[in-house]
């Protein structure tokens, strides 16, 4: 059954199959009725649909078995529309911890208040209980930390067992990004890069330094050394 085009992933997964699994061969290559082999963009969009409900059902019995659980939550923007993922965080009943994707929120209007309201009504819509959310964690921007008006106080207003605590990796980029705009540390780094292409560019000068590096440095720093090199 190799096609002779490319037939889409649905439709090559199916092939693939039927490569040993006989009634699925039959199924696609002799079907009782030709309008009903259920491989259609619709019947494909509606079987993404019933596994992608399948999997949040499975994922909310293990949020409410957890019982605890911390919400984490950022802004994207693609196709110039304003996007919120929102995910769980929480321990499952084998000691695990999990991180997992619960949905993508639309966003018209990113005021800590209507982010708020959109996060609750997906909570209350999968009927996951308020009560016993115990974190939230955000990136740095107003509209989400603010203690006045920014999402996590609008959260904590109806779940105050729920403190905010800040990304940690959304923080160290904002100090780099910060630091990288110092005058000291953009010289260091523009005087670093234009040093690493000076060798770079020219074998001569490159087979010069890994002469002198041989002879000063000991093997550890020398592999290391050598390393730097190749990767730039």
């Amino acid at each position: 059954m190799t096609p002779t085009v490319n037939p889409g992933n649905f439709i090559a997964f199916l092939r693939d199959r039927a490569e040993d699994d006989e009634i699925l061969r039959e199924h696609l290559l002799f079907p009782q009725k030709k309008n009903a082999k259920y491989v259609s963009p619709p019947s494909q969009n509606e079987l993404i649909s019933i596994i992608a409900n399948f999997i949040s059902e499975q994922l909310i019995q293990d949020i409410l078995s957890a019982k605890f659980y911390t919400i984490m939550a950022d802004e994207v923007t693609s196709h110039n529309q304003e996007f919120m993922p929102l995910c769980i965080r929480f321990v499952d009943k084998e000691n695990n911890i999990r991180e997992e994707f619960l949905e993508f929120l639309t966003i018209k209007r990113i005021t800590g208040r209507k982010l708020a309201d959109k996060v609750l009504d997906c909570l209350n819509q999968k009927q996951i209980p308020l009560n016993d959310m115990r974190g939230q964690c955000y990136d740095g921007a107003a509209n989400m930390s603010s203690d006045r008006c920014g999402l996590q106080r609008c959260i904590r207003e109806q779940a105050p067992l729920a403190p905010y605590t800040r990304c940690n990796s959304h923080a160290l980029n904002l100090v780099i990004v910060h630091a990288c705009k110092q005058t000291d540390v953009a010289h260091t780094l523009t005087k670093m890069k234009e040093v690493c292409l000076f060798y770079k560019y020219s074998p001569k000068r490159q087979g010069l330094l890994e002469s002198i590096i041989e002879q000063s440095v000991s093997s550890t720093t020398r592999e290391s050394l050598y390393r730097s090199l190749q990767d730039r």
